[in-house]
Parts: C-alpha cells; structure tokens; sequence
C-alpha cells in the first residue's frame, strides 16, 4: 500500500542520516581523541610527605582533559584541578590546617607511553572549569579549538572524554590480562595506568 511504501521510505532515509551521522563521528574520533586526555591525580593532606615515602592516607581519582593550545594548556573541571572543592567530607582537614598537596597530577594522551606532569594554572569562581598546564615535551599533540557557536536543542554531539576512568578501560580488556595486572603483579593505582599506557590501552 502507499502508506507502507511511505513509511519504508521515510526509514530508509533515517537510516542514511544516522549512517552519515555515524561517519562523521567516527571522523570526529579519529582526528581529535588525540588531544584528549585521562587525567590522574592522587594528593593527600599534610605538611610534607613522612619520612616512611608515603603518606598515611590517598586520596585517587580520575578525570579527562582536552589540550587547547601548543603551549601545553590543558582545559579541565575545576573539580579535577582541586579534587577536593565541593567535597564536604575533604574539608575537615584543612579546617584543621592541613593543607592538600598533590603526590601525582598527569596526563595520559593516547599513543604517547609516558604520562605529562602537570600543574594548576587557573581555576573558575564562578563555574566547573580550570586550565592546566604541562610541558609538551616536544610530542606534536592535536590541539583542540573552541567552538562559540550556539548548539541547538537535538542537535548531535559528540562526547569523548574518561568519565569512568581506568574501570572502564579494564571493562574494555580480555578478563585474563586484568587477572595479571591486577590480581597477580597487584599493581596499584598508579603503576596500573602507566601500564595500561605502555600498552597502548589508553
């Protein structure tokens, strides 16, 4: 019937649209997944790290950066930059006089083995973000440009970031190499990451 032939035509064309959709996000990936990065941070509160090499508690966590300029800039969440803002339960110990100090804040880009160190240059007052900054070591990084232009409601987007840090890449992985990273070499938090970047994981 007509309507059946209308109703066929109009999936048909639906289903081009979201094939070219698809395509372009793949592009998308492909040219600009380079300029992001897992961030990982671990910190602690304290005057100076004890004599024993390590502080008595860490705190870890993960987050995701995007390089937006060849100098090294590195745009993030001001609650990656300062893990501790916003976090009621953190802030007993500075109101004690603690101060947070960072053992490990890096970046992992993908395809590049050794992590970027990093340092906060800027946080916002008034919203989530903040501006880190590393030495790119002379690696060419795709850098990412800003784009002012107003997004309309149901227009695609493409989002690629580590909202799930390191789990979701393990999720990602065959269970036997998890076994042996984790359960039998028992590496920790941050061994693991520079394991999984040696590995071209991340």
């Amino acid at each position: 019937s007509r309507k059946l032939e209308e109703k066929m035509e109009y999936q048909a064309k639906r289903l081009e649209t979201l094939e070219a959709k698809g395509i372009v996000a793949e592009k998308i990936i492909k040219d600009f997944s380079g300029g992001v990065c897992l961030i990982q941070g671990s910190y602690y509160f304290g005057e100076e790290v004890p004599e024993t090499g390590a502080p008595l508690i860490t705190y870890d966590y993960t987050g995701t950066g995007f390089l937006v300029s060849s100098d090294g800039k590195v745009l993030t969440n001001r609650h990656i930059a300062q893990p501790w803002w916003r976090m009621p339960g953190r802030h007993a110990p500075m109101e004690l006089g603690f101060t947070p100090k960072f053992l490990e804040f890096r970046a992992f880009f993908p395809g590049v083995e050794e992590p970027f160190r990093m340092e906060v240059e800027r946080v916002s007052d008034t919203a989530d973000l903040a501006l880190a900054r590393l030495d790119t070591r002379g690696v060419e990084l795709p850098v990412l440009e800003f784009d002012f232009r107003d997004i309309a409601v149901g227009e695609p987007v493409v989002v690629i970031g580590y909202p799930a840090g390191i789990s979701a890449i393990l999720a990602r992985m065959e269970k036997a190499v998890v076994d042996e990273l984790v359960y039998s070499r028992k590496m920790g938090f941050l061994e693991l990451a520079s394991e999984l970047s040696r590995r071209s994981l991340i």
